[in-house]
């Protein structure tokens, strides 16, 4: 059994990787159930199974702590999962990330079962350039992710990237790094995609003059890509050739403005445009159609970026922005970006990932019971 925060498609990260890793190792003959703890998009409590044999069960945030976990723990016996995978953020439990007792609530329903638990995020203020504020917070949330793996029967424990496991290391925790997945599969190329885009463009007639750069999800000022893409703007007048910045997802206002901003200031020099939310399929075609991916996410957490795997698994060459300089683990993480720059596309898939996932938990299972190989 999984347990995450919330599992509303498409609004929750963690959720919607749960999903998917859920839904790869039951096509391996596992026996798999999601259990969400605090869902915020739900007003009532749902219990569903799917086509393929995954069993859910959502608990909407609304109810009060007691209830939630009591629902929680009757569920729990009732599936009697014979290990239960964590999927851990802490902010899933509290909206300041400050979830008091959590340990305690975990060990109370989930009794003596074994547990895995996948850190997705750790504490903040980590480093000594880090805010007096955030260095607070982090203190209490050090805490209380440490009372989490003393409550509760850990059996193995992982996170997304270098950083998290040098911090984990910190506390005498071994942990293995389980890698992010792309959140979009990779489709055949749809050719009437990339001409719908030189018909934005105004270019119909010369469609290998053109260089496609863009985004993927929300663009964050902190990302500052201005002198990014003036290089790649240079680098395409070189070649003779022009260059396009287009941006898909999911923006909020604040990456819009950024957007519009980057906009004016390369008018006439490169072609801006936004495609806005769009289907699985259409994601992948855009990215089939870059030449030139830009991530925004800070460069010490690229390893549990969704959209950086998506663009590597989609063979797009990704330009990371500026990283934030982490004086007491800069070399570690640095070594470690270079393997992730240069990893295969196959290895950012759900079913690779799910292996290694399968690796990690398969010692701790009774297989007669947890699992059924076909």
């Amino acid at each position: 059994m999984f347990l995450c925060g919330s599992i509303e498609p498409g609004c929750d990260g963690v959720g919607d990787y749960t999903q998917s890793l859920a839904n790869e190792l039951i096509k391996d003959g596992f026996l798999v159930s999601i259990l969400s703890l605090n869902d915020p998009f739900i007003t009532t409590n749902l219990k569903s199974e799917m086509a393929n044999g995954l069993h859910t069960y959502r608990i909407p945030a609304l109810l009060s702590k007691k209830d939630r976990f009591g629902l929680a723990k009757a569920w729990i016996a009732e599936v009697d999962p014979q290990l239960v995978s964590i999927q851990f953020v802490i902010y899933s439990y509290h909206h300041k990330g400050l979830p008091w007792g959590v340990g305690n609530d975990l060990k109370y329903i989930i009794g003596s079962r074994r547990c895995h638990i996948m850190f997705h995020e750790l504490w903040i203020g980590f480093t000594k350039i880090s805010s007096l504020k955030h260095k607070m917070y982090g203190f209490f949330q050090k805490r209380i992710i440490k009372s989490i793996i003393t409550a509760v029967h850990v059996k193995a424990i992982s996170t997304t990237n270098k950083l998290y496991q040098l911090l984990l290391e910190e506390l005498n925790v071994e942990a293995k790094i389980l890698p992010l997945f792309s959140n979009i599969g990779a489709v055949p190329e749809d050719p009437a995609f990339k001409a719908e885009i030189l018909s934005k463009l105004h270019e119909i007639n010369n469609p290998d003059s053109w260089i496609f750069s863009g985004i993927f999800g929300n663009l964050y000022p902190q990302a500052k890509l201005e002198s990014a893409i003036e290089e790649q703007y240079v680098i395409a007048k070189d070649r003779n050739k022009k260059i396009a910045f287009i941006g898909i997802g999911k923006m909020n206002s604040e990456g819009y403005a950024e957007f519009k901003r980057l906009e004016g200031v390369f008018n006439k020099k490169v072609a801006f445009l936004h495609l806005g939310e769009q289907p699985a399929e259409i994601v992948s075609n855009f990215l089939h159609l870059l030449d030139i991916g830009f991530s925004c996410t800070p460069t010490q957490h690229i390893g549990k970026s969704g959209v950086f795997a998506s663009m590597k698994l989609h063979g797009v060459q990704v330009i990371l922005p500026t990283a934030e300089f982490i004086p007491e683990y800069h070399n570690e993480i640095d070594e470690y970006q270079q393997e992730l720059v240069i990893r295969p596309a196959y290895m950012w898939s759900v079913s690779y990932v799910a292996k290694k996932f399968i690796k990690i938990i398969d010692p701790l299972l009774t297989k007669t019971k947890i699992h059924v190989r076909n």
